[in-house]
């Protein structure tokens, strides 16, 4: 039963991905008037997480002037990240 609960529980998060990936594709559309797909959503999706990190750590770097220190505050110490 667990297993089945398992799979169960992984299609509600891939149905609720593909949910808001497809929610995105239609604000994209009634804003711009263009068709775009799903791999673009994801792109610009990923794209505004990567400026949001950026801002972050020069915001901090400017608060802080120690360039180093703000790395290794940003730096993902865990091996499975940065494996």
């Amino acid at each position: 039963m667990q297993s089945f609960e398992a799979i169960e529980k992984w299609f509600s998060v891939v149905i609720l991905a593909m949910n808001y990936l497809q929610y995105t594709l239609a604000e994209n559309y009634v804003r711009t008037h263009t068709h775009q797909n799903l791999a673009e959503m994801i792109r610009q999706h990923r794209l505004g997480h990567l400026q949001s990190l950026l801002r972050r750590v020069a915001e901090e770097t400017h608060r802080t002037g120690n360039i180093e220190e703000v790395v290794q505050r940003f730096t993902p110490l865990a091996s499975w990240a940065v494996t």
